[in-house]
């Protein structure tokens, strides 16, 4: 489904709704139209922030202040009902079908933001773990298992109605109604003895080994191991046995053990929770226990066990008073033997954290002396490194860190890459002049080692099988760091335009460029990220060394310098916009498929081009006939979201703003695409709601509209503008508003949105002469009929 942007203006007071709906429910009781509106108050909605991320923020000699910077960041927004709401059993079915249907929705959306929130959904059948129930009763989570409760009560009253229901759910979906159907599958009268061995196995190898599918999967299957036949049982045995599938770029041993673990602790717990398993499943545990020799069977009796987050808090105790008359040579052994929980679960000890803390010269004379000895902790040195008092070091105990670091010799460095990677990227802003022989010294010494031993520059984004996030792999990753501490030098800093960088600083980037394969990528995203600076700084070395990556024939090159470029979410300055014209329109109609969220921002840069005139020529940077091709070319979300951007801008607060694109919306529609392939729902929904949104401008918008709409269905069109209280565009404008609403809505008025029967109405009391328009009774007798 594609789902318009109709974050920004819908701003309905959930709360407000909902005790209204209720208020309804004790007066008059359920009917239809109370099972819409109770979908409608409950339905997810985007929300939009309008900041995006931070990161390293070079001065800029020429401060772009377009419209086209300010982005925003999506999210899912589920409304929070706080109580249970008690659905009648003859109403139950009508009410499960409009959960579901936001379930649809849901997936949508989530999908349209990336996916990152379908990850972690709540199991439906809670753990006994206290304090997660947080999780389960906000967002996605709740939603979910909102709408399996109301399952549960159609099953145990219609049990028809329920199965009807299981078989029309999604089965390509590998997130919310994966779980969902692995859950019920577990109630007989959905699925049989026979048929539920078919059920388990036919699930795709993403969902059936998920982790946060797993306590509900083996839950289910032990509940109904004993009344399965010899069939079923083979049949979730064999899949059992099979185990997950390899991930992209997956080492071979890693993947190995991996599937071997997997496997074991699943098939412990299953016996464990009395299923008898076959001879020959025996026989091949046996075998990946040989794979996985340090993997013990009370691992498997957590299997089950909830991936929620636990509220409660964890207190680390830092005493480390033994530690300051401890001789050196026994700091380290003794913070380490008195590391760890203790009897009480919530108390963490480490001695070593509290004298790193705040006995920082101690502690690096621990950590010296055992070096010395060629013994490099990777815990200890990971505790320093990450300690919050690094931040407030001062300068002389960071030239002399970094001072040490400098000569240990790359194999002991290579143990602790990330958090030294962490510490230099923190550092760094503390340099001066001084200090800068042993920065360039430490920063060559790593991206040395990394450059001899690329894996241990591996981000700690776990990628998986999924395609690769290069903005959130680089800023996790060490070369992304080491980067990023570039631009803490202070020979970058106070640059004029064209002046050029100085070449110990270039030299630095170019060694960053030149490493190989992803750390290269991780590079490539930090240096996009302040391409305009580059650009601006020195426009030659920019062309021959950045640029290209952007139309090279390497795939992931180019996908990461886009990303750290979009990251930044701002539009080019004049020059770098028109060096860059060809390669935003080509990445318009071919975007990252992994960061669908971009879409919005290169869509506001371009929309930014069209609506800009470059004065070197006169004309626009973007030419009416390139923006009426690309609108062509793109897919509907982008001209929906090309609108949507038109929308949002002409209606700022800003005068200037407000003044320059409200006068430049009739001119965006004038060149917009009337091909029927660019007729679709979602763009006639948008630019209605534009239309309705354009104040004064409304006749002359209607009129430019009206030729290129279509029939809007239900959950595309919003209209929030017609139900606020007064001065109403329906008021002023009735017989356009007519129009407008004769054109896009559909014969079912069902999907219509939640209250036309009081429009129609206003628009007759705005006019009389209308109530014996054609169009109004038309609209007024599906109303009734419905």
């Amino acid at each position: 489904m594609a789902v318009a942007f109709e974050a920004w203006n819908y701003v309905e007071d959930f709360h407000k709704d909902w005790y209204a709906l209720q208020a309804v429910i004790k007066v008059d009781g359920w009917s239809s139209a109370v099972v819409r509106r109770f979908g409608e108050v409950l339905r997810p909605r985007l929300s939009a922030e309008p900041d995006f991320w931070g990161g390293p923020k070079p001065p800029e000699p020429e401060a772009d202040k377009g419209d086209g910077s300010r982005m925003l960041r999506m999210d899912v927004k589920y409304p929070e009902t706080h109580e249970a709401t008690t659905v009648p059993d003859e109403w139950c079915a009508a009410v499960v079908k409009v959960l579901r249907q936001n379930l649809e929705l849901a997936l949508a959306l989530e999908h349209e933001i990336g996916g990152y929130g379908l990850s972690n959904i709540s199991p439906i059948v809670q753990d006994s773990i206290e304090g997660t129930d947080y999780h389960r009763t906000h967002g996605l989570s709740a939603a979910v298992i909102r709408f399996a409760e109301l399952f549960s009560q159609l099953v145990k009253t219609n049990k028809s109605a329920a199965r009807h229901e299981f078989l029309s759910w999604p089965t390509d979906d590998d997130t919310i109604f994966a779980r969902l159907r692995i859950w019920a599958s577990g109630e007989r009268s959905i699925v049989t003895d026979d048929d539920f061995g078919q059920v388990i196995a036919s699930l795709g190898d993403a969902p059936f080994w998920d982790s946060y599918h797993q306590r509900d999967l083996l839950l289910v299957v032990a509940r109904r191991w004993k009344r399965l036949g010899g069939a079923s049982r083979k049949l979730i045995e064999q899949k059992l046995l099979r185990g997950p599938k390899r991930w992209r770029r997956e080492k071979v041993a890693a993947f190995e053990s991996r599937r071997a673990w997997s496997i074991l602790s699943r098939i412990q717990w299953l016996q464990t929770s009395g299923c008898k398993l076959s001879s020959a499943t025996h026989g091949q545990a046996k075998l990946l226990r040989a794979v996985v020799p340090d993997w013990k069977e009370d691992y498997g009796a957590k299997a089950a066990d909830s991936l929620e987050g636990r509220t409660g808090w964890v207190r680390t105790n830092t005493s480390h008073e033994e530690l300051t008359d401890t001789p050196l040579a026994l700091v380290l052994l003794q913070a380490k033997e008195r590391s760890g929980r203790s009897d009480d679960f919530l108390v963490e000890n480490d001695p070593f954290a509290g004298l790193t803390a705040k006995r920082p010269a101690r502690a690096l004379a621990a950590l010296t002396y055992a070096a010395k000895r060629g013994d490099f902790p990777e815990w200890a040195w990971r505790r320093f490194f990450n300690s919050e008092a690094r931040k407030n070091d001062k300068a002389r105990l960071v030239w002399l860190i970094a001072e040490r670091l400098a000569r240990y010799p790359n194999e002991q460095l290579t143990t602790i890459i990330r958090p030294a990677s962490d510490w230099l990227r923190d550092a760094s802003a503390k340099l001066n002049i001084e200090c800068l022989p042993v920065f360039d010294n430490i920063l060559k010494k790593l991206v040395g080692i990394l450059r001899e031993a690329p894996n241990e520059g591996r981000s700690g984004i776990v990628r998986g099988s999924k395609e690769p996030d290069w903005t959130m792999e680089a800023i996790n990753s060490p070369i992304g760091k080491i980067a990023e501490a570039l631009f803490n030098d202070p020979r970058k800093n106070n640059l004029d335009r064209n002046q050029g960088f100085p070449p110990e600083w270039l030299a630095h980037a170019e060694a960053l460029l030149a490493l190989s394969d992803d750390l290269r990528r991780h590079a490539l995203v930090i240096l996009f990220h302040n391409l305009n600076w580059f650009f601006a700084v020195d426009p030659k070395w920019t062309g021959q060394h950045l640029l290209p990556a952007l139309q090279g024939n390497d795939a992931d090159d180019r996908d990461a310098a886009w990303s750290g470029f979009l990251w930044g979410a701002r539009t080019p300055n004049r020059e770098l916009y028109m060096r860059l014209k060809n390669d935003m329109l080509e990445f318009a109609t071919n975007p990252l498929p992994s960061r669908r969220s971009y879409g919005e921002i290169i869509a506001g840069m371009i929309l930014a081009g069209w609506g800009t005139v470059d004065d070197a020529i006169g004309e626009r940077c973007i030419s009416n006939d390139e923006m009426r091709n690309l609108l062509l070319t793109v897919d509907d979300e982008f001209r929906s979201r090309v609108l949507w951007q038109a929308q949002r801008w002409s209606a700022e607060n800003d005068e200037k703003s407000h003044e320059r694109w409200e006068g430049q919306l009739s001119e965006l529609l004038k060149i917009w695409p009337r091909q029927i392939s660019a007729r679709s729902p979602n763009t006639s929904a948008r630019l209605c709601e534009l239309a309705f949104s354009s104040g004064d401008q409304f006749p002359t918008i209607v009129a430019l509209v009206l030729p290129l709409l279509s029939t809007i269905e239900r959950d595309h069109l919003m209209l929030p503008e017609l139900r606020r209280s007064g001065d109403n565009i329906v008021d002023r404008y009735p017989e356009q508003s007519l129009a407008l609403l004769h054109a896009v809505l559909p014969d079912n008025a069902l999907a219509w949105p939640y209250g036309m029967e009081g429009i129609l109405q206003r628009i007759g009391k705005a006019d009389s002469a209308l109530n014996t328009d054609d169009r109004l009774i038309s609209l007024k007798r599906r109303w009734d009929a419905r």
